[in-house]
């Protein structure tokens, strides 16, 4: 029989998941808080908050259809968000699929796919320093990712629509992108830098036929391969 204490602890635990106060809703294997489509719209999407530190994992593809300033908010430090495979579709959504709030140090997303829409970026970091994305596609969105100081991109892909004016943003120092893809047929400021601290290697940049201002800032490790003007070169 559980003791008393316990029960009660139980319930206090899954109140607080339900009215979103620590740890978002979901199962949990080996300390991985599980989010998924049927367990986010119980707690209140399309806007799901995570604001306690630690590990969570998609199991199912979320998507968003009525408005909402973002599909996931990050309001804590220290958080790593495994996509899992999985998709985040933000049709509705009207800043950027994934937003991190002033503080959020650290975060990581990995392993999945973002789509978003014609009028919003696909996400935004800008607020946060430290971050890492590793593995990522993102497509369908009017801009591209934002980043803080010290952040890194590693081995994802942005597939932007004609035109699009930003491609990956470092706004602080000390930023990594390395073999990273950028698809933005006639974009410009595709990979912008805030200054040159930071650091790329080994990407490919094609703008197509058109496009101006590739690359912004930083410096360069080689192995860079920038497409405009229907002309290829290293850059």
């Amino acid at each position: 029989m559980i003791p008393k204490s316990a029960r009660l602890a139980i319930f206090l635990a899954g109140t607080l998941a339900i009215i979103g106060l620590g740890a978002a809703p979901g199962g949990a294997e080996d300390g991985v808080i599980e989010i998924n489509q049927a367990k986010i719209n119980a707690s209140g999407f399309p806007i799901f908050s995570i604001t306690s530190p630690g590990s969570y994992k998609l199991t199912s593809n979320l998507t968003v259809t009525s408005a909402a300033t973002e599909a996931i908010s990050i309001g804590a430090p220290q958080v790593t968000l495994d996509l899992n495979g999985f998709t985040i579709s933000g049709a509705g959504i009207a800043t950027a699929d994934i937003f991190a709030q002033a503080g959020s140090t650290q975060f990581v997303l990995k392993n999945g796919t973002i789509v978003g829409n014609s009028t919003t970026d696909c996400l935004q970091l800008a607020n946060t320093d430290s971050s890492t994305i590793d593995h990522v596609t993102f497509s369908g969105c009017a801009g591209g990712i934002a980043i803080g100081a010290n952040s890194r991109v590693t081995d994802s892909t942005l597939n932007l629509p004609s035109g699009a004016s930003a491609g990956i943003n470092c706004t602080g120092s000390g930023c990594l992108v390395e073999n990273t893809v950028i698809n933005a047929p006639n974009g410009s400021f595709l990979l912008f830098f805030h200054d040159s601290s930071s650091l790329y290697g080994g990407n490919v940049i094609n703008a197509g036929s058109g496009g101006s201002f590739i690359v912004g800032g930083g410096t360069s490790q080689g192995n860079n391969v920038c497409t405009s003007g229907g002309a290829s070169s290293k850059c």
